[in-house]
């Protein structure tokens, strides 16, 4: 049985469940110690944001998984105020939201241009054939700047830093203008 449980002389005795009264204290408590909240494999969490915008809504914390790099959304709610419906919808939401921001997609596009991930340390894998074909002249570019960073099987081999950001960035904008532009 799960729970907080105290030592004394005659043994183990479970303490009585206090409720949380104000939804305030329940996030200032997950956000000190959110190794209290009872997850599968116990994943040491990293919280990166409290009320963190993710689409048309504010999530209450936002956290990593220190060991994957797997986001995670927690959405607080005490137990006099929660639907469990209505709970789970708003989470896809956010999860949904956080979802294409790491996989950023141009309306249209059947593919995104990279991809951002994380397995013991942050990757951009930007995905050269769509790039090419939506972005040539940026690919050029980059290619020209960083000869071979981009290879065919999508890994990037050079160190992400700010220059290769920008021009990822300015490959979305390319994209976006030759999307706009009336057909020739």
């Amino acid at each position: 049985m799960t729970g907080t449980w105290q030592d004394t002389p005659d043994g183990l005795v479970p303490l009585p469940t206090q409720p949380f009264l104000r939804e305030k204290d329940l996030h200032d408590s997950i956000e000190r110690a959110p190794a209290m909240l009872p997850l599968r494999g116990q994943p040491r969490l990293v919280i990166l944001g409290r009320e963190v915008l993710l689409g048309t809504g504010y999530a209450d914390l936002v956290a990593l998984d220190a060991d994957t790099g797997q986001p995670v959304v927690i959405e607080v709610k005490i137990a006099a105020n929660s639907d469990r419906r209505s709970v789970f919808t708003q989470v896809l939401g956010y999860a949904s939201h956080l979802f294409r921001l790491l996989n950023p997609q141009l309306p249209g596009q059947a593919r995104g241009m990279l991809t951002i991930w994380n397995a013991r340390g942050a990757f951009i894998s930007p995905q050269r054939p769509v790039i090419e074909a939506e972005a040539p002249q940026t690919l050029a570019r980059l290619d020209e700047r960083f000869p071979t960073a981009i290879r065919q099987n999508n890994s990037l081999t050079s160190p992400v830093d700010q220059e290769i950001l920008d021009l990822l960035k300015d490959a979305y904008t390319e994209a976006a203008q030759r999307r706009s532009r009336p057909a020739e």
